[in-house]
């Protein structure tokens, strides 16, 4: 996985390269090494840029200047597969982490970014389970996601956006209609929900599955322990499966999940198989995708743009943080809904867009 660049500095041209060093704990022997060259033609290998024994080893390194800070940036497969970040004041190091660290979940992977001198875009695939079948394994590889936009903040915090242009793109007004099914909802052009200790739901009818663009402003209340949206619920109003899209803005995180999730194997037996006659199968991510939020948005609002294309979900919340995944689980009845769990929100200019 070389990368190529010009080290004005240092007067040559740089190559990063994945590698592992001969010693050290096994699993932790990932290296990101350093050649050089005047000529691209004849390359001399120095010591490495980065030897943090932290992974088996790094993917897909890269290395640019946004803002006022350095980024260094890697895959890893060997713990959380996601794409990392690291930050410095200098291309040399030392390279400090973030309480965001990642520009999403497992299932964006390998980013490359490009830049335009003004703007970074961060680019990377979505990957698929083999034969597009629920129950079989992931692949290596898969589709190319939407691009991220790169933002660094005065702490070196790196947020990734929807780019407005993917945004314009999404023109046409797709005709939606709240149907409360469960809680006090007031309805209107900005709906309002209760679920003060308590569960509330709606589903949203219209908007379909193919190259959509759901956009959504939500202002939970005081103490809300979750709200988002639901996608994909089964069984009408007893809710029996689905995903969901959560804003937890106490736990300062957005979850992207799957109900009902695997339990311990006992209860698994006693109350999903035996009960309610559901196998779930355990998946290596859970949650799906969890991301923390770098900082909480001085209004109380969260802005939510979920594109989805057909199995593709990427949820951009508060111009941040990005989850993405890929939902084969389809409802026969409903695609889309929103949910209040403890507490109350508004949903402020909600629209669908193609």
């Amino acid at each position: 996985d070389p990368f190529v660049y010009r080290d004005e500095d240092a007067g040559c041209f740089k190559m990063l390269i994945s590698a592992r060093l001969k010693d050290g704990p096994q699993f932790r022997r990932g290296c990101i090494a350093v050649a050089t060259s005047d000529d691209l033609d004849n390359w001399e290998v120095g010591p490495p840029l980065a030897s943090s024994m932290l992974t088996h080893c790094p993917e897909c390194p890269e290395i640019f200047k946004l803002g006022d800070w350095w980024y260094l940036v890697e895959s890893r497969y060997s713990e959380r597969m996601q794409t990392l970040y690291r930050v410095a004041k200098s291309p040399e190091g030392p390279w400090e982490s973030r309480k965001l660290d990642s520009l999403d979940g497992r299932r964006f992977y390998a980013a490359k970014s490009a830049s335009d001198s003004d703007r970074r875009f961060s680019f990377a695939w979505i990957p698929f389970r083999k034969h597009h079948e629920a129950k079989n394994n992931w692949v290596w590889g898969g589709e190319l996601g939407s691009p991220r936009e790169l933002v660094s903040l005065p702490d070196g915090t790196l947020i990734s956006r929807l780019p407005q242009e993917v945004d314009d793109s999404y023109a046409s007004p797709v005709e939606h209609e709240l149907r409360p099914m469960l809680g006090e909802w007031k309805m209107g052009d900005t709906p309002h929900c209760d679920a003060t200790g308590a569960y509330a739901f709606a589903f949203l009818d219209g908007p379909g599955r193919d190259d959509v663009l759901l956009d959504v402003v939500i202002e939970p209340g005081a103490n809300t322990e979750a709200v988002g949206v639901l996608i994909e619920p089964k069984g009408g109003d007893e809710l029996e499966s689905g995903y969901c899209l959560s804003i937890e803005p106490m736990k300062e995180r957005v979850l992207f999940d799957r109900w009902p999730d695997a339990m311990d194997p006992l209860w698994d037996s006693l109350v999903l198989n035996e009960r309610h006659d559901i196998e779930v199968r355990k998946e290596i991510d859970s949650p799906l995708v969890e991301r923390p939020l770098a900082f909480t948005p001085e209004d109380g609002r969260y802005r939510v743009q979920i594109l989805r294309k057909g199995s593709a979900i990427e949820c951009f919340v508060a111009g941040q943080v990005v989850a993405s995944f890929r939902v084969y689980d389809m409802s026969d009845t409903d695609a889309w809904g929103l949910f209040v769990q403890e507490g109350a929100a508004t949903f402020h200019d909600l629209t669908f867009r193609k």
